[in-house]
C-alpha cells in the first residue's frame, strides 16, 4: 500500500532474511525497498536497524508503520507471567520505544507521522 504510493519502504524483524522474498518482490515492481535486523524487546537494536533502514533507503524515514506484536491465547486464570511478560515486551514496550526513536528522528526534521496498529 504505501510502497504503492510512492513510499520507499523498510521492513523490519528479527531475522530480516525472512523479509528477503517480501523485499525482492517489492523491488521487482520498482518499488525502492529494504530489510533490516529489528527485536523491538531489545532496546540495543532498535537505533542501529533506523540508521540501517535509512541507510539502505538513501534517506530519511517519514513513516513508521508499527505493527510489531505478539499473540498468547490462554485462559485467563491459566496465564504464565513469562508469557505476558514476552507479550507486554513485544506488544506495548516494544512498540513504545520505536515510536520513540522514531519521534527522536522526526522531530529534528519537524516532519513525520508515527502509525501504531495494534
Amino acid at each position: 500500500m504505501l510502497a504503492e504510493a510512492g513510499a520507499a519502504v523498510a521492513l523490519a524483524a528479527r531475522r530480516a532474511d525472512r523479509l528477503e522474498a517480501v523485499v525482492a518482490e517489492l523491488r521487482s515492481e520498482r518499488h525502492k525497498a529494504c530489510a533490516v535486523g529489528l527485536d523491538v524487546t531489545d532496546p540495543s537494536t532498535i537505533e542501529p536497524a533506523w540508521r540501517e533502514a535509512e541507510h539502505q533507503l538513501g534517506q530519511p524515514i517519514d513513516i513508521l508503520f508499527n505493527n510489531a506484536g505478539v499473540i498468547y491465547i490462554e485462559r485467563f486464570t491459566s496465564q504464565s507471567y513469562k508469557e505476558v511478560s514476552r507479550t507486554f515486551d513485544t506488544n506495548l514496550k516494544g512498540a513504545f520505544m520505536v515510536a520513540q526513536e522514531a519521534a527522536c528522528h522526526m522531530s529534528t526534521r519537524d516532519q513525520g507521522s508515527i502509525i501504531n496498529i495494534a
